[in-house]
């Protein structure tokens, strides 16, 4: 009797799971493109926020710098306000797309600090977020006599 011969088809070479894979590769490398800044406790630490405010702009511009969700420091209205936690040691850089530099770090210093710059039009918009890893590691003199 006749056996029927069954047909194997081969797989197409780019197969949906290989895509899958590519795509969440792809998705990792996008979500955690921020900057990522290492330093020396009592080094300064320059976060760039990477958005050009004119000084034209500054009047329809609020700034806002997080960390962990706590406020750092904002500028509204061209006006800088600097939290308790980084004050006298915090400075806004209007020079440098609106950067922060924090002076005298601590090992507390090390976290996610988030820059997010709002617009005005006709309301206040988020036209701009950028997150910087900041990574403060002690001094630490190993050298045994």
């Amino acid at each position: 009797m006749g056996q029927t011969q069954k047909r194997r088809t081969t797989p197409p070479e780019c197969s949906y799971f290989k895509l899958f894979q590519i795509l969440v590769i792809a998705g990792v490398f996008y979500f955690s493109s921020g900057t990522q800044v290492t330093k020396l406790v009592n080094d300064k630490a320059h976060l760039p926020c990477g958005y050009n405010i004119s000084a034209g702009e500054l009047t329809n511009a609020r700034i806002y710098w997080q960390k962990n969700n706590e406020m750092v420091l904002s500028v509204i209205h061209g006006k800088t306000d600097v939290w308790h936690k980084y004050k006298n040691r915090t400075i806004y850089d209007t020079i440098d797309n609106s950067s922060i530099v924090i002076l005298g770090l601590r090992l507390s210093d090390s976290g996610e600090y988030s820059c997010i710059i709002q617009m005005k039009k006709e309301e206040y918009k988020v036209t701009h977020k950028h997150s910087v890893t900041l990574l403060v590691r002690g001094k630490w003199n190993f050298d045994l006599l």
